[in-house]
């Protein structure tokens, strides 16, 4: 007797295309709600760049209007933390991430002024270096970015922040060329002064601190031949633009500088000056 097994594949068929639906939505979800995630997190970093570097800007421009003893024992208050925060606002303001602007409020979550170490950012109010921003669309600030398809899998809300950080540190290094002046600070000098109460850059003075960058010991004939061929024909020099200036790193490379004893190239520092400035007077360097 033979026995015939009725099989129903609808069933079957029926689950595996609400399984393949299921998984065309989400890859779906994934191009585009985690694509638009992705474009407004990269614009909330554009955001928190700016943002950063125009309160680092701010903040050094206060201490630019101190003194020198008054910027070694300066503590953020109230009313230069307000100025700094509008500022950034400001600039952040300009930009926009997810479709709408992003406000730079006066918010810890948002908004940290502190130091930083090299490595490490802490929020502090004394002697500030830094600042710290984070751009957000999240539930802390200007709303979390609303799914499109994604709230057919559960995820209603996608939560995106950007976050960085602007200190106020001295270049590390500088290429060749670039550092056209040779004047200097010693180290001695730093935090006492020494003799020199004011440096005060002239041609009698002891406090005119010069170089003729790594010869060793720097020698006012040198010094004249690099500042200007007027002397010395055919001698690379500063203002033709021929001297062969070299790069510099902190902590590696060293110039060594000496004081007074100028009165001889004074006037070549003079014209080099005058070659290098703009309209207004300024020679950056």
């Amino acid at each position: 007797m033979k026995r015939t097994i009725l099989m129903n594949s609808k069933g079957t068929i029926t689950v595996m295309v609400a399984g393949c639906l299921t998984a065309l939505i989400g890859l779906s979800a994934l191009a585009i709600d985690g694509g638009f995630a992705f474009i407004t997190r990269n614009q909330l970093q554009n955001i928190g760049d700016a943002a950063a570097l125009a309160g680092g800007r701010k903040l050094g421009k206060i201490y630019e209007g101190l003194s020198q003893s008054a910027q070694q024992s300066y503590t953020l208050n109230s009313t230069d933390r307000a100025a700094i925060i509008t500022y950034m606002n400001a600039v952040a303001m300009q930009n926009t991430a997810g479709g709408i602007a992003i406000p730079i409020s006066d918010d810890s979550n948002v908004v940290q002024i502190g130091h930083w170490n090299g490595t490490t950012f802490t929020a502090t109010s004394s002697h500030p270096d830094a600042v710290h921003v984070t751009a957000r669309r999240d539930s802390i600030a200007n709303g979390s970015l609303s799914t499109l398809l994604a709230g057919i899998i559960g995820v209603s809300q996608l939560s995106v922040s950007a976050s960085s950080t602007a200190a106020m540190t001295a270049l590390n290094n500088l290429g060749a060329g670039k550092l056209d002046c040779p004047v200097g600070v010693p180290k001695s000098y730093a935090g006492s002064g020494g003799q020199c109460t004011n440096l005060v850059f002239s041609g009698t003075g002891q406090c005119a601190y010069w170089h003729t960058y790594k010869d060793s010991p720097a020698s006012t004939n040198a010094l004249i031949g690099l500042l200007d061929d007027g002397k010395n024909k055919g001698v690379p020099n500063l203002k033709a633009g021929t001297y062969p200036i070299p790069a510099v790193k902190v902590g590696v490379d060293q110039f060594y500088i000496t004081n007074g004893a100028l009165s001889a190239a004074f006037n070549d520092f003079v014209n080099l000056y005058n070659s290098k400035k703009d309209a207004q007077g300024k020679w950056n360097t």
